[in-house]
C-alpha cells in the first residue's frame, strides 16, 4: 500500500486583539502647559510635564512687550505683561513650572506618537470650527 503524505495543518486564525484599559485608584488626570525631556544614559526619553503660573508681583503699569526664550535660545512669546506680574526692579515677569508628572519611555514606543497626536490635533480643530 503506498503510503499517504501527511496533510497540510490548516492556517492559522485570525486573532482579534481587544485592548482593556483600567486605572489605579490613584490616577489623578493632570494640566499640562508644555514638556521638557532628556535622553537618558540608557537611551530611554525621561519626558517631564508641567503646568505654569505667573508668580504675583506688586501691582504696576506697562505696555513693555514681554519676550520668553525656549531651552535653544528661541523666541517663543511676546506680547504684553500682565500689569500685576512685571517686577519694576528687574523688569523681569517670573513663572512657576511644577512638574506635575514625568514618564521615561523607550524610543520605539514614541514613533507612532506624532501620526498619532496630528490626527488627535485635527479632530479638536474640526470641532472647534464646528462649534464656531
Amino acid at each position: 500500500m503506498p503510503e499517504s503524505s501527511p496533510e497540510a495543518p490548516p492556517p492559522p486564525k485570525a486573532v482579534k486583539l481587544v485592548f482593556e484599559y483600567g486605572s489605579l485608584d490613584a490616577l489623578n488626570p493632570h494640566h499640562v502647559d508644555g514638556m521638557q525631556g532628556i535622553v537618558t544614559p540608557s537611551g530611554d526619553l525621561h519626558l517631564m510635564f508641567y503646568s505654569e503660573y505667573m508668580l504675583p508681583t506688586e501691582r504696576i503699569e506697562t505696555d513693555a512687550p514681554v519676550t520668553e526664550t525656549d531651552a535653544a535660545g528661541f523666541s517663543v512669546a511676546s506680547g504684553a505683561p500682565d500689569p500685576f506680574m512685571l517686577d519694576p526692579n528687574t523688569n523681569t515677569v517670573r513663572v512657576r513650572r511644577n512638574i506635575e508628572c514625568s514618564i521615561v519611555v523607550k524610543a520605539n514606543t514614541l514613533r507612532p506618537w506624532p501620526a498619532f497626536l496630528q490626527r488627535k490635533l485635527q479632530e479638536v480643530e474640526a470641532r472647534s470650527k464646528g462649534g464656531q
